[in-house]
């Protein structure tokens, strides 16, 4: 899904869902893993189904970022079979394996893939251009016969020789695994490979939709998928099935002071020499994602809220700040809080006028009130967004220049002094828009012409001081190499003026004036219309990730998102998606590679890309805009590409199909599913009696977990018989026992929403408790963040994640109870403050240093009676670690963290000292009954004690006296702030 920081924001702020994926990882003679996949799965759980996303181990198996070809094709197919085989060994499927490779996508999605190969082809060319500027002005000689051979990740596209490769090593491969492999023999595995339409994801979810509506479906299967994607989310939550886990690579932020790339200590990551390890693994479990959103999505007084009603509703609402088929509107992203104020509009919304979804479709009134909402607060949210936007970008690149100063001192250079930021006047014109919009009028073809500078006489303006760094304190960067910046894994930016102004008086003129070129209050036809589409794509949207494709053809014909506003009076609305059928493989290679990619594509085709007189020239634009849309760093662009005609696209091809190759026209097919299983088990038995049949059969495995229908694969090879290896370093396999056949789903009957009534649900791993100690930690760190001091900027005193000002570690879901006290801050003359009472830096909150279920121990820490993380720990009723430890300190009833110890009932955390009863974090110091007070941070109700010490309060900041108690601290009395 198109939102690439929406799996770290979900784990972050429900941190329970996650857990390390346990491993056997040994090696036999070869090199490869030894076969442990019979043996009981280490991670406590024996998982039935393992789903996996092939595109997301293909290309880290063939090229790294810097598109750099280490390896021959040969060594690619082995690296992907070891990844297989890694994953496998992880999960430890009992029923079923299904490997799927995107195919032939949908034309919405193949607008994005045309986008990115573009966007990824103009970058190459920009920097080659560079490298042999570059290599001129040192009087060397460049390379480009070593560049040209660098491997073209374009490759990895449906109909392509290498994509029929990599079937056809992978059809080895499991025939392979299944003789040869205890854990692979008594399972079944299904193989999709590019031929086959649909993308890999979508593929796997369809299976598992029909399979679960039928009447003798297992409703206890555990499914694991394995992707990179974060629809995996979504797609998985659709399902609403009880037991669904996705299979990752670990998502951790980098210690402060550890190398990024090999995770060591000593140097810099810009500076490392090894080689990355191979990423660990992460199980994020939906069950307790599930568990989460109950409480993320209650609805108070909602006498027909339901959970799974309400997991579509969010999942819908995802949509909008980011997806594959539609450009997200202006006011919403993922890092600006847009999510989460979707859901408390929403929130207002159903208890008004229902669910936003009805199964899988959207109910217009509601929807139509929502948005209402989001357009109230539009020109706010924008401006914020602006904000952040701006600090997150200068942050970003004074991280660069950084990195950029300690390369060049090593080489003895040293940029010219620099220059301080500098306020420049950004000016909000009313006018501006009217002058943009007369400028189109009085223009044929609507250009813009010089408008975006034009100013009326005597207009009214609003100035804005923003500091804004110039030119000069950029100096380091100007000095780097293409190569150079590769290396030191910074991005190209750009400096553009923002002539649009989002937010601010008169921008949704200036946005449509500029983007679509249309006067937005004259032109009622066109604004109907994009209002129409874009509904449109909102269903589809919605259908696409719940029921599957609901139309080949359609797709959002603009390259920008309306405004909240315009998405107003849907009445007249009326939604029609035609489900037509898939391109052909060529068709897609066609619609979505650059002409320079023309080597992937048969040789017939290959002049409708590059003849200037070809009936599809335009499409092949050799240069072309980006809109930076408000963004600078240069892969944020949007590429401004003329869309594909598909039924001028297809003529032109028509015209030249006569022209291929059997080969090419074979590459051309569409493929069914592949199902390969032991010819000597019971289920292989069932596929014995069919596999020569010309029709298709149908089937139900003995274990009432498959139905679908079979029939015979041409070029399969008969048990007993010889497989042919198709690499050099494999051996042929003699007397197979595999049987494979081409297999279709089965029709689906009766599609059930919502966890079936015969399913088993795991038991609770959170509580209410657990989701407000999150809330509560966030709120925190916001807080902490916004009164840090930041007026002295270096690396080795930014604030980091996860870090205070000093560098020190903390958790961020609490503090340590008692008080912290006043310290001197090393890069400044000023005196830090920590909050007295129950706010310092480690444990707190369910999740850290102890805490409710697990983290060191089991106690009841961290400086008071009740918490102090997740597991009840670091100053607990017995011990350092608690009353059931994971820690053995040899049950230390009276040491650090015991009854009476380091945390326990009168000393150091305990009832009378150090976060107990009266003293620093007791009942009337900082911090006390639980993380330090009776419900939070300190004190009977947070961050502080009853009468002193800390915003204290019965359940918010601030307590039955200002700032925690009796005692006139600063205001702030009982329940004055937000109170939950």
């Amino acid at each position: 899904m198109g939102v690439p920081a929406f799996y770290r924001w979900l784990t972050e702020k429900f941190p329970q869902t996650v857990v390390n994926a346990q491993e056997i990882r040994e090696l036999d003679d070869r090199g490869q893993y030894k076969q442990v996949s019979v043996e009981p799965n280490p991670n406590g759980e024996e998982y039935d189904n393992l789903y996996l996303d092939m595109n997301g181990i293909i290309h880290p198996c063939t090229h790294n970022d810097d598109g750099a070809l280490p390896l021959s094709e040969d060594e690619m197919m082995e690296a992907i079979f070891r990844v297989v085989e890694r994953l496998f060994n992880i999960a430890r499927p009992r029923r079923l394996l299904f490997m799927a490779i995107d195919g032939v996508a949908p034309r919405a999605k193949m607008n994005q893939q045309r986008s990115r190969r573009f966007k990824a082809d103009q970058e190459k060319k920009d920097a080659l251009a560079k490298l042999i500027k570059e290599a001129e002005e040192k009087g060397t000689v460049f390379d480009a016969a070593k560049k040209a051979a660098e491997f073209n990740s374009n490759c990895i596209t449906p109909g392509t020789v290498f994509m029929d490769r990599v079937a056809i090593s992978l059809q080895f491969f499991a025939e392979l695994k299944v003789n040869t492999d205890p854990g692979w023999k008594n399972i079944k595995v299904l193989f999709s490979d590019s031929n086959a339409p649909g993308e890999g994801e979508h593929k796997i979810m369809e299976y598992v939709r029909k399979q679960r509506s039928l009447p003798d479906y297992d409703p206890n299967i555990r499914h694991v998928i394995s992707g990179l994607d974060a629809d995996l989310i979504m797609l998985g939550l659709s399902t609403h099935e009880a037991h669904f886990h996705i299979l990752r690579e670990e998502v951790t932020p980098t210690p402060y002071g550890v190398c990024s790339r090999c995770k060591r200590k000593g140097h810099r990551s810009d500076e490392c020499q090894e080689d990355p390890p191979e990423p660990l693994y992460q199980f994020l479990r939906l069950h307790v994602l599930r568990e989460y959103l109950a409480f993320y999505l209650e609805v108070p007084n909602y006498a027909d809220w339901n959970l799974d009603r309400a997991i579509d509703d969010w999942i819908f609402m995802c949509f909008f700040v980011g997806n594959d088929f539609l450009p997200h509107m202006p006011a919403l992203g993922i890092h600006d809080g847009g999510l989460d104020l979707l859901v408390n509009l929403w929130k207002e919304t159903v208890p008004v006028l229902g669910w936003l979804t009805h199964d899988s479709k959207i109910h217009l009134p509601a929807v139509e009130q929502l948005f209402k909402r989001v357009a109230e607060r539009e020109d706010d949210l924008l401006q914020k967004k602006q904000r952040s936007d701006a600090n997150r970008e200068a942050k970003f690149k004074r991280n660069d220049v950084a990195k950029a100063e300690r390369y060049l001192a090593q080489k003895g250079i040293r940029p010219s002094s620099y220059v301080a930021p500098a306020p420049i006047r950004v000016v909000d014109n009313n006018n501006v828009a009217a002058s943009l919009r007369a400028a189109i009028m009085s223009q044929a073809g609507g250009g813009l012409g010089g408008a975006a500078g034009m100013t009326a006489v005597g207009e009214k303006r609003k100035v804005q001081e923003i500091s804004q760094p110039t030119n000069n304190v950029w100096e380091p960067l100007k000095l780097l190499s293409a190569e150079e910046k590769k290396k030191l894994r910074i991005n190209d930016t750009a400096e553009v003026e923002d002539e649009i102004m989002l937010g601010m008086s008169g921008w949704k003129e200036r946005y449509y004036t500029q983007k679509f070129k249309v006067d937005r209050l004259l032109d009622t036809t066109f604004m109907h219309k994009l209002k129409q589409d874009y509904l449109e794509g909102l269903q589809w949207v919605l259908l696409y990730y719940t029921k599957g494709c609901p139309s080949w053809g359609w797709y959002f014909p603009y390259h920008y998102a309306p405004a909240a506003a315009d998405l107003v009076n849907l009445s007249d609305v009326q939604i029609n998606l035609e489900l037509g059928t898939p391109f052909n493989p060529l068709a897609q290679l066609m619609s979505v590679l650059p002409p320079s990619s023309k080597q992937f594509v048969p040789e017939a085709y290959q002049k409708l890309m590059t003849d200037p007189n070809s009936s599809i020239i335009d499409f092949y634009p050799t240069h072309f805009k980006q809109d930076l849309n408000g963004a600078t760093q240069l892969w944020k662009a949007i590429a401004l590409l003329p869309f594909i005609d598909e039924e001028r696209l297809l003529h032109a091809l028509e015209s030249q199909e006569s022209k291929l190759t059997p080969a090419e026209k074979e590459r051309n097919t569409r493929r069914e599913h592949l199902l390969y299983t032991s010819s000597e088990t019971e289920e292989g038995s069932v596929l014995m009696k069919n596999y020569k049949s010309e029709e298709w059969v149908d089937i139900s495995m003995p274990t009432n977990d498959m139905r679908g229908q079979v029939s015979r694969f041409p070029s399969s090879v008969d048990p007993g018989e010889t497989y042919p290896s198709p690499l050099p370093n494999y051996q042929p396999i003699k007397n197979t026992k595999v049987v494979c056949v081409q297999y279709r789903f089965p029709e689906p009957t009766k599609m059930i929403r919502g966890i079936l009534p015969q399913a088993q649900v795991p038991q609770p791993v959170v509580d209410r408790h657990d989701f407000l100690s999150r809330q509560r930690g966030e709120d925190r760190v916001q807080n902490h963040a916004a009164n840090r001091m930041v007026n002295h900027y270096t690396e080795s005193n930014q604030y980091k994640p996860g870090h205070d000002v000093n560098g020190q570690r903390f958790h961020p879901y609490g503090g340590r109870g008692g008080h912290r006290g006043p310290r001197e801050d090393q890069y400044s003359d000023k005196i830090q403050r920590d909050d007295v009472g129950g706010q310092a830096d480690f444990g707190g909150g369910r999740g850290g240093r102890g805490g409710y279920s697990e983290y060191t121990s089991r106690g009841r820490g961290g400086g008071g009676y009740h918490d102090g993380g997740r597991g009840r720990g670091r100053g607990g009723y017995n011990n350092f670690g608690g009353r059931d430890q994971n820690r053995d300190y040899n049950g230390m009833d009276q040491e650090r963290g015991g009854y009476n110890g380091g945390g326990g009932y009168n000393n150091g955390g305990g009832y009378n000292n150090g976060g107990g009863y009266n003293n620093g974090g007791g009942y009337n110091g900082g911090g006390g009954h639980n993380r330090g007070g009776y419900q939070g941070r300190g004190g009977f109700g947070d961050r502080g004690g009853y009468n002193r010490g800390g915003r204290g309060g019965f359940n918010n900041r601030g307590g039955p006296g200002p700032r925690g108690g009796d005692a006139n601290y600063n205001s702030r009395g009982w329940g004055e702030n937000q109170s939950y």
